[in-house]
């Protein structure tokens, strides 16, 4: 009925506008698990989005990255597979714990700070026997040595939890990475790699 009704759409965003267009979780739910069914399409799908945001993306020489851990709830779900214990704030409750049942899941965004948006570029669930601080290092490693980023200082600022001696001895174990240091400044830890594959600490504030 919203195709029908409202002809000037040229997006399925734009449709969703309609006042006619009807909306249900079991679409949503479909669109999401026909986009990629296996392994391979699910990489291709990655690779097109991120392609089509590098397109309008300006590729600066200095390319800034933010990583963050964000739990995804699912505490009423008890069909879904490998549940866990997730962290969740509640300072509300004298004597509450901060434990909720979900997801872990690891974003890196790629950030604008000039014009204050951060996007989602690198999102994955963490699994119950993948280390939390390993995975990021890794992820951000393979950013670094992607064609569009490896000539380029690329600096990622990641919260608290990343800046443990873990994450140094994650980087360390790469030996192509060369030397890593880390810096801990208001909180956050700060990750340096230049074009030459030296790492360095970054003075941004």
């Amino acid at each position: 009925m919203a195709v029908a009704s409202f002809k000037s759409a040229k997006s399925v965003v734009q449709l969703s506008e309609s006042p006619v267009f009807h909306f249900q979780y079991s679409s949503i739910s479909d669109a999401v698990t026909n986009l990629a069914r296996t392994s391979a399409e699910r990489l291709e799908r990655r690779q097109g989005l991120q392609k089509l945001f590098l397109e309008h993306f300006e590729m600066k020489p200095i390319i800034d990255w933010q990583t963050d851990g964000v739990s995804l709830f699912r505490e009423h779900s008890k069909c879904l597979k490998d549940l866990q214990f997730v962290y969740k704030a509640n300072t509300v409750i004298r004597g509450n714990k901060p434990i909720g049942i979900g997801y872990p899941l690891l974003f890196v965004n790629l950030a604008d700070f000039a014009n204050r948006w951060s996007l989602p570029f690198e999102v994955e669930i963490v699994g119950k026997e993948t280390d939390y601080v390993s995975l990021a290092a890794e992820k951000f490693k393979e950013l670094c040595q992607r064609e569009e980023f490896q000539e380029r200082l690329n600096i990622n600022t990641a919260d608290a939890s990343f800046g443990c001696p873990r994450i140094l001895v994650a980087d360390q174990q790469n030996q192509e990475f060369g030397e890593h240091h880390a810096a801990q400044t208001w909180e956050k830890s700060v990750f340096c790699r230049t074009k030459s594959d030296e790492w360095r600490t970054a003075d941004l504030w």
